[in-house]
């Protein structure tokens, strides 16, 4: 059974509460006032209230009605109130503080009566709920007006003491602690919940794959590997992790091939997980837990590491992603680490600062069909911080780059308050903008900041602020632009977005939306370890997660009026109203029906994302909440919003990972793999197959390891196909290349980023066997048609199913090949431009002081002078048949950042660059400092000439004549 309760305070009836003796008196036409009300016949003197003797009486006659108030709320209290022993040990400490505080104030009361007149007219004029003004005037102790604040807000005790204090001494300011929206939490009433703690626990790895039974029947196309992440190893030592998400990251593999199915897993080698095992201990900070100081250190360093705040977690536990080919897990720190799929070994740590300026970044980010990468990351300054949008282009430009090579800034957006910045697990994405949604839970900076020396965790700096509204911002992918609208709802938090697409000039946004933010705090380990009742009251009090819709106008015509709803789609009730001072007030329709209520809210969602991600949606998948994880697997529909629904008695499935079936157009053709979970010894968990249409069991492979429930969040391409591809470069310059995906019958298309490693240039030695001459259209045999010899130049790659498109002298065959027509090589040149502002003084230390004034004139001047350089750079090269590009623009303008820009850019050419020390720093010499350096980081062969303006009269061009070497 569901209750739907209010968060907010809620005024009550005024005449309900108002004493008999008031009701009296306005009938008879007295000019007295009622409670808390004004009489405007009254005189001057007494508009605000009575005369001060009459305070005693209202207090007395008032008392009965709150002491009722309060034993009508107290059983709300222990229903919501899911406390542990250690969280009342906690309490009875606040209360102490409490009655100090209340004696502290008593000795203020008398002040505060003789002053009453002059508080009560603010207030009353103020959005003051009702209760609120009971408890505030009535003869309630401190203490129970702060049990009745909590039953009400669902503060922290703590806040609500000091939320007290500032009430009575800044009570004109009241209207602030009490939100203007009333925001319904959906909570339950379950009994006889099963403990999940084994869920919870720590699990040996498995690294040599062992093969698992399998049960009933999947499909024949199903082949390759699905991998997941999440937390594996919970204490070191005799030191604990507080929450789930501190776990050390464990990472599983599923390998599928002729209906075998092979699983493994591995603990990601971190920094931390490595120097946790090697100390036996937690020396690194997570998400919920602090690291303990080093005993070994002495007093001072144990008290001067409180103030070290440069380590940062790479326990990546969340995700995995692939960037440019390359495959990663992540976390929301700056770190990442590129893994081994075949092995699950790390082969080495990225961060993310070396290449953007970001002090972290999302698990989820988003892909283009090109391959194009979007993240969003937060940055931190002497000002605050501010929101960035991250785009990473989907190509190498040569094999040894970094996959993070050319990231850039799209956007920046700042927050609302720059100090408290809203924290984000995800972002919204359709065809042509990114969707970021500022929610009301607050990352405080300041607390962030002093977590170590104050003994909190980042978990202790995050903070719901239900009165605050939810912002959405949109932004092109194109330009970079922030719309100018303004978009704003009621309070929400959130973890994932469902989808996002544009229609008829709206964009609409899907979500999985919790009405309190508290969520974080119910996934502390010591919860999900509990049993019995103290389980049942913790997932009581758990808000769920629900389907919710937003409809964002793109733009809004200057003749829109103010009330009007601005949502023109027919197929959906959200609403998108114009308000007076120009906002976008955006009410969401709700994707549901009341099934869902009663199986918990629906989280993790995934859709058909390979085919359907940004474009218009009927389909997605989830899991809901019958118990602090999910407990049951649904498909809904979002036109009829429908559901079907897997469950089994004891079994918890992890997220569903939608395959789509090869070849086949239908949104919901496909398979659902799901790792099903189970707290019993005696059974096993296992990996479940399910048809996505109808939602029935096809087979299932039972584990014979435990594994631990896995937060892993797969946000694209969870099942990576084996694909083998040759190619060959043909007599005249010309590229050809072939793809086959073995043991299935329908052709597999290449990503961008991997055909154009096939497009790369081959050895020498594969010309040889080139079978077609210049610009005749060749299908290339298979492997085994040519007598089983590979070709040279034989590649393997391991990429998602998609379905980009080819070059234009390109086409697919029905066997799987590539037929591409040998183009003849064509080669360009490009040039980009830079400024930059530098000082120097021309003298050589070659010459007399006389020599050098003679030679450089005023040049010469020991103070110097400036320039504002400008830099132009052209590289050449074959144009890419696949991208038409000689170079990707973004990496050039990489390459010149750093070198230009970095060593030369408001510097002194003579004291700050080493190069000038010995050299005279004039244009010459700088066009010949910019070759060489560009020199060291551009593709061999591609430089073809630095121009340099010195002035618009005075200009330098070098191609590197006389250079000793060339790279």
């Amino acid at each position: 059974m569901l209750v739907t309760m209010t968060t907010t305070l809620v005024k009550p009836d005024e005449n309900k509460n108002k004493r008999k003796k008031e009701a009296k008196n306005e009938t008879s036409g007295n000019a007295q006032l009622g409670f808390l009300e004004k009489n405007d016949s009254a005189p001057e003197s007494s508009q605000k209230f009575h005369k001060t003797d009459t305070l005693e009486t209202i207090l007395k006659d008032t008392g009965k009605e709150i002491n009722a108030l309060l034993s009508k709320y107290a059983q709300i209290l222990s229903e919501r109130a899911a406390m542990d022993a250690s969280y009342v040990e906690e309490l009875e400490g606040i209360l102490k503080e409490a009655c100090s505080i209340e004696h502290h104030l008593k000795l203020k009361r008398e002040n505060l009566r003789h002053s009453f007149a002059a508080i009560a007219g603010p207030l009353q004029n103020e959005e003051v709920s009702g209760y609120l003004r009971l408890a505030f005037f009535s003869q309630l102790s401190i203490v129970k007006m702060l049990f009745l604040l909590i039953s009400f807000t669902g503060f922290l005790l703590q806040k609500a003491i000091l939320t007290l204090v500032s009430l009575l001494q800044y009570i004109p300011g009241i209207r602030n602690l009490v939100s203007k929206q009333k925001v319904p939490v959906t909570y339950s009433h379950k009994k006889g919940l099963e403990c999940i703690s084994p869920l919870f626990s720590t699990v040996e790895e498995t690294p040599q794959a062992i093969p698992i039974k399998l049960q009933g029947q999947i499909p024949k196309w199903l082949k390759g590997k699905l991998v997941r992440n999440g937390p594996g190893k919970f204490e070191f030592g005799p030191d604990k992790f507080n929450h789930w998400f501190d776990g050390m990251a464990l990472m599983h593999k599923f390998e599928i091939e002729d209906g075998v199915v092979n699983y493994s897993s591995k603990f990601l080698r971190s920094d931390c997980y490595l120097t946790n095992s090697k100390n036996n201990r937690i020396m690194m900070s997570e998400f919920g837990t602090l690291a303990i100081p080093d005993p070994c250190k002495n007093v001072f360093e144990r008290f001067m590491s409180k103030f070290d705040l440069s380590k940062e977690t790479d326990n990546c536990l969340v995700n995995f992603a692939v960037i440019k080919g390359d495959y990663f897990v992540s976390t929301e720190t700056s770190q990442m680490h590129k893994v081994d799929l075949d092995t699950l070994e790390s082969k080495e740590k990225v961060n993310w600062k070396k290449y953007v300026a970001v002090n972290g970044a999302t698990a989820h980010p988003h892909y283009d069909p090109d391959g194009t990468v979007y993240n969003m990351g937060n940055s931190y300054g002497m000002h605050g911080s501010n929101y960035n949008i991250i785009r990473v282009p989907p190509q190498k430009s040569q094999p040894s780059d970094s996959s993070l090579q050319g990231a850039e800034v799209l956007c920046t957006i700042e927050p609302e308050d720059r100090m408290k910045p809203a924290y984000y697990h995800s972002f919204g994405m359709s065809e042509n903008y990114v969707i970021f949604i500022e929610q009301p839970v607050q990352i405080k900076l300041w607390e962030i900041t002093t977590a170590n020396f104050l003994g909190k965790s980042f978990l202790d700096g995050l903070s719901w602020e239900p009165q605050l509204n939810t912002r959405f911002y949109v932004v092109n992918k194109h330009t970079g632009q922030t719309l100018p609208l303004q978009y704003h709802s009621k309070a929400f938090c959130f973890f994932h977005h469902i989808n996002a697409f544009e229609d008829q000039g709206c964009i609409i946004l899907d979500l999985c939306c919790f009405d309190d933010g508290k969520v974080f705090d119910i996934y502390r380990l010591q919860n999900l370890h509990k049993a019995g009742e103290a389980l049942d009251q913790t997932y009581n009090v758990l808000p769920k997660p629900f389907p919710r819709r937003f409809v964002l106008p793109i733009t809004v015509s200057s003749k829109a009026s103010v009330g009007q709803n601005l949502n023109p789609l027919p197929y959906t009730l959200a609403e998108a109203v114009k308000e007076e001072d120009g906002k976008i007030w955006c009410t969401p329709e709700s994707l549901h029906n009341e099934d869902l209520k009663e199986a918990g809210g629906v989280e993790f969602p995934q859709i058909n994302y390979a085919h359907y991600c940004g474009k218009k949606y009927r389909y997605f998948y989830g899991c809901s909440f019958g118990h602090l994880v999910g407990d049951s697997l649904i498909k809904v529909d979002t036109e009829t919003k429908e559901m079907k629904i897997w469950r089994e008695k004891g079994m918890y499935p992890s997220e569903p990972i939608f395959v789509p079936e090869p070849g086949s157009s239908a949104e919901d053709k496909g398979v659902i793999l799901s790792v099903v979970l189970t707290p019993k010894q005696n059974q096993g968990s296992f990996l479940l197959v399910l048809d996505a249409e109808n939602f029935a069991e096809l087979g299932r492979t039972e584990i014979p390891v435990q594994i631990p429930y896995a937060r892993a969040w797969p946000a694209v391409r969870p099942l990576w196909q084996r694909v083998s591809a040759q190619g060959w470069r043909g007599p005249a310059g010309g590229l050809k290349a072939r793809c086959n995906s073995p043991g299935t019958e329908q052709p597999r298309l290449l990503h961008g980023h991997l055909l154009q490693r096939l497009l790369s240039p081959l050895p020498a030695t594969a010309s040889a066997r080139a079978p077609a001459a210049t610009g005749s259209p060749t299908l290339f045999p298979k492997p085994e048609q040519r007598g089983g010899a590979e070709a040279p130049g034989h590649l393997s790659h391991s990429l998602a199913r998609s379905r980009p498109s080819l070059p234009a002298h390109a086409r697919w065959h029905p066997s799987g090949a590539v037929a591409m027509a040998l183009l003849p090589a064509r080669r360009a040149r490009v040039s980009r431009r830079a400024a930059f502002s530098a000082c120097h003084r021309l003298h050589s230390p070659s010459l007399s002081d006389e020599e050098n004034r003679k030679l450089f004139g005023k040049c010469n001047n020991p103070n110097g002078h400036g320039h504002n350089y400008k830099v132009e750079v052209t590289v050449q090269g074959e144009i890419n048949p696949l991208t038409g590009m000689v170079i990707n623009l973004t990496d050039l303008n990489a390459y010149m950042e750093e070198a230009i820009m970095e060593p030369l850019d408001h510097k002194n050419l003579d004291k700050d660059v080493p190069y000038f020390a010995d050299v005279v720093s004039t244009t010459e010499n700088v066009a010949v400092f910019i070759w060489d350096n560009l020199q060291k980081c551009l593709p061999t062969g591609t430089l073809y000439k630095v121009k340099v303006y010195e002035t618009e009269k005075n200009i330098v061009v070098y191609k590197g004549e006389g250079a000793a070497s060339k790279k």
